[in-house]
């Protein structure tokens, strides 16, 4: 299993809204 990057997920998500 791959480390995904959840920081930057959380950061996409956050600039998403």
């Amino acid at each position: 299993s791959r480390d995904l990057p959840i920081g930057q997920i959380s950061y996409r998500l956050l600039s998403a809204n």
